[in-house]
C-alpha cells in the first residue's frame, strides 16, 4: 500500500519550513516514494528545480502551492492536474501578489479571492484542510456554513476536491477528522492522509521553530510566542504513514489515486520572453541597452 505525500513545504515558503530540495527528493527515493508534491506558501519559485530533481530520481513530480485566502488564518491547497491547471495556478498565485498584497487591507500579505480561484479552476485539484474555509465552517459554530461553500467549489471543481486530514498531534485535528468523514459521505468527497512536511527529520524540529521565530520576530524562549507546528511534521516514510492511519486505510490509498491524476509536462531549457514591444528603428537589445544607460544617468 503506496502513499504520497501531497502538502510539502520547502525552504521557498521561507517563514515557515527548512526543507531543501535536493535532501527531500534524495530521502523519498530511498524510500521508494513514487510521487511528491511540493505546495509552497504563496509561491511556484522552486517549481523547475523540484521538477529536475524529481525526475533525475525516478519521482512522479506533482506540482501545486498553498494560498492564502481571505485572511492569514484561511489556506487552501491546490494541485495542478494538468498543464492547463498549472497555468490556471500560475494566475491564481500572481494574482495574490499584483492584487492581493497591492490591497492596503491585506497588509502586505499576498492574499487570493475565492472568486479567482472559482475564476481559474479548470485542471485544478483542492485539498481542504482545517485551515480551509471549509473546514473551520465544519469545526466551527456554524457547520451548516461548510454545505453552502461545498456545493459553490462542487460546482466549479466537481470532482476535484478533496479532504485533507492530519495526524501531527496538534490540538482540532480529531474534531476535524470526524467532521470531514461525515461531510466527505455526505458530499462525496474523498479524503486523503496528510502530513503537512516543514522538515525531514523529527530532529529538525528545534532548527525548523528557530525559522519560524526568525520570521516572525520572536525568541525561542517566549512562552506566549505562537507555537503553531509540531515534531511530527517531518517527511515520515510509507510504513510510518501506513501505521498513523491504520485504521482506516483508504486516506493512504486515496493518496496514490490522486497522484495518478496529476500529470504536468514541463519543458526546460527553453527561454520563452514576451514580444517586447520598443521603438521604430530600435531592436529589443539596443533599446534596452539604451534604457539601463538612461537609468544611471542621476539628474
Amino acid at each position: 500500500m503506496a502513499f504520497v505525500h501531497l502538502g510539502i513545504h520547502s525552504e521557498y515558503s521561507i517563514t515557515d519550513s527548512i526543507v531543501r530540495i535536493k535532501p527531500l527528493v534524495k530521502a523519498a527515493a530511498a524510500d521508494n516514494q513514487r510521487a511528491l508534491a511540493l505546495t509552497d506558501l504563496s509561491n511556484l519559485y522552486a517549481t523547475v528545480k523540484f521538477y529536475r530533481a524529481c525526475l533525475g530520481a525516478g519521482i512522479k513530480p506533482i506540482i501545486g502551492s498553498e494560498v492564502i485566502m481571505e485572511n492569514e488564518d484561511t489556506r487552501l491547497t491546490l494541485l495542478a492536474m494538468d498543464n492547463e491547471g498549472y497555468q490556471n495556478i500560475t494566475r491564481i498565485v500572481s494574482l495574490g501578489f499584483t492584487e492581493g498584497r497591492a490591497d492596503d487591507a491585506n497588509h502586505g500579505v499576498p492574499v487570493v479571492k475565492r472568486s479567482h480561484i472559482l475564476a481559474h479552476a479548470a485542471g485544478v485539484i483542492v485539498l481542504f484542510t482545517e485551515k480551509s474555509d471549509v473546514g473551520q465552517a465544519l469545526v466551527g459554530s456554524m457547520p451548516e456554513k461548510a454545505d453552502e461553500l461545498l456545493i459553490e467549489w462542487q460546482a466549479q471543481f466537481a470532482d476535484r476536491l478533496y479532504f485533507a486530514i492530519k495526524r501531527t498531534n496538534r490540538s482540532g485535528e480529531d474534531a476535524f477528522i470526524k467532521a470531514a468523514i461525515h461531510s466527505g459521505a455526505k458530499h462525496h468527497i474523498p479524503i486523503i492522509a496528510h502530513n503537512d512536511v516543514r522538515f525531514l527529520e523529527q530532529d529538525d524540529f528545534d532548527a525548523h521553530e528557530a525559522r519560524v521565530c526568525i520570521a516572525g520576530s520572536y525568541v525561542l524562549a517566549d512562552q506566549n510566542r505562537p507555537q503553531t507546528y509540531s515534531d511530527a511534521q517531518y517527511l515520515k516514510t510509507q510504513a510510518q504513514m501506513q501505521q498513523l492511519f491504520a485504521d482506516i486505510p483508504q486516506v493512504i490509498d486515496n493518496t496514490l489515486h490522486l497522484a495518478s491524476r496529476c500529470n504536468v509536462t514541463l519543458t526546460l531549457g527553453i527561454n520563452v520572453l514576451p514580444d517586447f514591444p520598443v521603438p521604430e528603428g530600435e531592436t529589443i537589445e539596443s533599446f534596452f541597452r539604451a534604457e539601463s544607460i538612461r537609468g544611471l544617468i542621476i539628474d
